[in-house]
């Protein structure tokens, strides 16, 4: 996080939320919701640059620090709720997911007053209670 702080407007946050919505077939024995974060937490490491950094957050969060003005992270956004979507192979089942991505910059977080972290955990939440 200093090193970003140091690159001022060129950080970003991206706050990733999953909850499962359909599974089909079998469910794996144990704990089937920690077998569905870390596949949706493979799958967003393969989608994010080397440069990006990805923080499990609880069971079904994760935080993605970007090194990327406000442009870059919403494209970033928009190509990232595309492509963790699913479906998700668990054992023998399928699993749907809806994930929810708030976003927010360095920049931006500073104006607001707060941490990036809890800056892109409103514009979640802002985001998730806004018609459509």
């Amino acid at each position: 996080m200093t090193r970003h702080r140091r690159q001022g407007d060129r950080s970003a946050l991206l706050w990733v939320e999953l909850a499962l919505l359909t599974r089909i077939g079998p469910w794996p024995q144990g704990e089937p919701h920690l077998d569905l974060a870390q596949a949706v937490g493979a799958r967003l490491q393969h989608q994010v640059r080397r440069t990006d950094v990805v923080f499990r957050v609880a069971d079904n969060g994760f935080a993605v620090l970007l090194d990327a003005d406000k442009a870059g992270a919403q494209c970033a956004q928009r190509r990232l709720l595309e492509r963790l979507r699913g479906p998700y192979g668990l054992d023998k089942g399928l699993a749907h997911v809806h994930i929810s991505i708030g976003m927010a910059t360095a920049a931006e977080a500073q104006q607001q007053g707060s941490s990036l972290p809890q800056a892109a955990i409103d514009a979640l939440f802002q985001r998730s209670h806004s018609p459509a």
